[in-house]
């Protein structure tokens, strides 16, 4: 096992990034200083204090920090780094993880490559929707106008702008100077706002792949250099053919009027996640209402369900045994809540969840127990149900993600 690999190391690499440590798990330093010059020339060691490598040892440290990044010259590009690029794209993006090798020429074959320059318009409010677009490198904002007329209250934080209910990234050309200074006046001299960010991974333009005449609602900017694998509707929807991914599809468009993306930004944990991740849960989300008194799960059912409240209010029908509040999260006791979290106040739990709270026992979903306390509606309640074999494929894909939610009863 690990005898053979270290025997047999591929030390002919122009890099090679080696730990350095305490036997048995890691490498002895003196092996690395045994090493001809020639190879260590080569060689960064990782894992090490700098002061544990001995001066005149040939050996370097890989220091940490952009700006000791390593840059190899003249490196050779791959035969086909080209279609690895594209084919690693679409197999990154949830919807498409259907697609098997099988289809992977088609893949390549419908596929093209476009380029835009920071500024550029990629697309255009009120044309026709004709391509699938999903992005290789670069960053792209959505963008809409507010009429001249119109007043809303706003309030600036940092570098968001919240519009009532929404919390929005605002481009350059809209940040305000101070609260104080933002005035309509303002926003008329700019006219467009953001409402989205897309970034490499990320994919738009899913509208004109499922339905016919599809209007673009909104401009599409390349806000700094932008690659994107551009796919035409026709040659996709014949990729598509025999798979669920229009079925798919078509649910996340309608997620996403349900304002999905906006809900998720109320949430203090959900809000962090990645452009990619928030997308994929879009796409597992089930809308649900219930009236008031409803029960939305009963104590003894299996666990079998998480919640993100949209309108309305919910309740635990009794007070949760063993919960430790701090903060927005509230987990199980038996956590000790001085390490569960590195930050926060401890609070008591709050009495009802409003919208954007998440609600769910992680840990009885994760070993599929049964749910040891009701949770009901207190008036007219919508809610983005998550349930569990679509969480449990969630946490797959996003291990982090699970590890900040092990142990969580809610999350404000």
């Amino acid at each position: 096992g690990r005898r053979d690999e270290l025997l047999n190391f591929p030390w002919h690499h122009d890099i090679i990034l080696h730990e350095a440590g305490v036997p048995p798990i890691h490498t002895p330093m003196e092996t690395l200083i045994s090493l001809s010059d020639e190879i260590k020339k080569r060689v960064y060691v990782v894992h090490v204090a700098l002061d544990k490598i001995p001066e005149n040892s040939g050996l370097q440290p890989a220091i940490t920090g952009v700006e000791n990044t390593i840059v190899l010259e003249d490196a050779e590009v791959p035969q086909h780094s080209g279609a690895l690029e594209i084919l690693e794209l679409v197999g990154s993006i949830e919807l498409f993880s259907d697609l098997t090798i099988k289809r992977a020429g088609e893949i390549l074959d419908f596929a093209h490559i476009e380029t835009f320059n920071a500024g550029d318009t990629v697309i255009e409010k009120g044309q026709v929707g004709t391509c699938f677009y999903a992005i290789l490198s670069g960053v792209a904002e959505v963008r809409v106008c507010r009429s001249r007329s119109s007043t809303f209250e706003v309030q600036l934080t940092s570098s968001y702008l919240l519009d009532k209910d929404r919390i929005q990234p605002v481009s350059p050309r809209v940040r305000a100077r101070s609260v104080e200074e933002y005035r309509e006046s303002d926003l008329e001299l700019s006219e467009q706002y953001t409402v989205k960010t897309f970034l490499a991974g990320d994919y738009f333009g899913e509208q004109s792949l499922i339905s016919d005449n599809n209007i673009r609602s909104a401009d599409i900017l390349a806000v700094t250099d932008l690659r994107v694998a551009v796919f035409d509707r026709s040659d996709f929807l014949w990729l598509l053919d025999g798979t669920n991914i229009l079925q798919k599809m078509s649910h996340m468009a309608r997620m996403r009027a349900e304002g999905t993306w906006n809900i998720i930004q109320e949430n203090s944990v959900l809000r962090q996640l990645s452009g990619p991740q928030k997308t994929q849960l879009e796409t597992y989300f089930e809308k649900l209402d219930f009236e008031d008194g409803d029960i939305i799960w009963e104590e003894g059912a299996p666990a079998e369900c998480a919640i993100l409240v949209d309108t309305g209010r919910v309740a635990f029908k009794t007070k949760p045994k063993n919960i430790f509040c701090r903060g927005n999260i509230g987990v199980h006791i038996q956590v000790d809540p001085t390490t569960a979290f590195t930050s926060g106040k401890e609070v008591l739990q709050p009495e009802m969840f409003e919208r954007g709270s998440f609600i769910g026992d992680i840990d009885a979903i994760l070993a599929n127990r049964r749910n040891d306390v009701a949770v009901t509606a207190i008036g007219s309640v919508s809610v983005l149900c998550l349930y569990r074999e679509e969480l449990l494929n969630f946490f797959s894909n996003n291990p982090g993600v699970l590890l900040s939610m092990l142990h969580t009863r809610y999350i404000l």
